[in-house]
């Protein structure tokens, strides 16, 4: 969109009452490209309305979000050409990060594994309880971290397949789990 454009859009927002918030790139005299965050609002004093607006140069920030974005993407590439199964539950088991090999694994899309619980969904109902009890105990603090685990797990089409999981644990400030992050190889 361009600047134009944009402080036509702000206009009509500022007549309708509302705080007007733009992200801006613009070039200096200098040549360099500065990214500016420019807040304006019509506020009333004594009866009267003015015009008060503000910038702040955010080309910084906008750098650290750039490259915040580009190592996630680097560290996605990592794990799905990884070789091994990656899975990443929440203290509640939810499934919050799955690769590549595990979807091929699992015989599943990224988006049908993303957001379920993993003991419910992918584990086999004969051991579903006794997985999912230890896993909870486990985030309670009430055993001592796994490392490394063996059991079963079910394909989307029902098959059973036997994985070895090596377990990472991210705490939170805390000190207690917060998330689980396992590799696994089938």
């Amino acid at each position: 969109q361009s600047i134009i454009n944009k402080l036509k859009l702000a206009t009509k927002k500022l007549d309708e009452s509302e705080v007007v918030n733009e992200e801006v790139r613009i070039r200096k005299k200098s040549g360099d490209i500065c990214d500016l965050l420019y807040s304006a609002e019509i506020i009333e004093l004594e009866g009267e309305k003015y015009f008060l607006s503000m910038g702040q140069d955010i080309t910084e920030l906008q750098q650290y979000k750039f490259d915040l974005i580009q190592e996630k993407e680097k560290a996605a590439r990592y794990l799905n050409n990884s070789g091994v199964m990656f899975v990443g539950l929440d203290t509640d088991g939810t499934v919050t990060l799955s690769n590549k090999m595990t979807h091929q694994l699992l015989e599943i899309e990224e988006s049908d594994m993303k957001g379920k619980n993993w003991f419910d969904h992918f584990i086999p109902q004969t051991i579903r309880q006794e997985v999912k009890k230890i896993f909870q105990e486990l985030v309670k603090g009430n055993i001592e971290p796994v490392k490394y685990f063996e059991n079963e797990v079910l394909t989307s089409k029902g098959a059973k397949r036997y994985v070895a999981w090596h377990n990472s644990y991210i705490t939170g400030d805390d000190g207690k789990i917060s998330s689980v992050l396992s590799a696994g190889v089938d």
